[in-house]
């Protein structure tokens, strides 16, 4: 079967903001939905890969991931990381603070 993220994309486009990427990454079809849908609705929408075949988004998706619930995963493992760190940067610096002058 062959096809493109910019072939999939017209699909899509009609009813999402889309944007599609390739080239010598991994590609990738960015699909701006409403609040409404989520991924495992939008693997059920039905796609056109080529001019004979039509599946579902899922079938050929190698993953569907939520952006905003990654975001939210993402700034809970930042904001651990900041915290491990500021507290790393205390035990350090009284390592090695200079003993104060009398």
């Amino acid at each position: 079967m062959k096809s493109s993220p910019e072939y999939i994309e017209l699909s899509l486009m009609n009813l999402f903001d889309t944007k599609s990427y390739s080239g010598n990454s991994d590609a990738a079809i960015i699909v701006k939905t409403t609040g409404s849908i989520d991924k495992c609705l939008l693997g059920d929408f039905i796609i056109r890969l080529n001019q004979n075949t039509i599946t579902t988004l899922e079938e050929v998706a190698f993953q569907i991931v939520d952006l905003d619930q990654s975001r939210g995963v993402y700034q809970i493992m930042l904001a651990d990381f900041e915290q491990k760190i500021e507290k790393n940067n205390k035990k350090s610096n009284k390592f090695f603070k200079p003993p104060s002058v009398l």
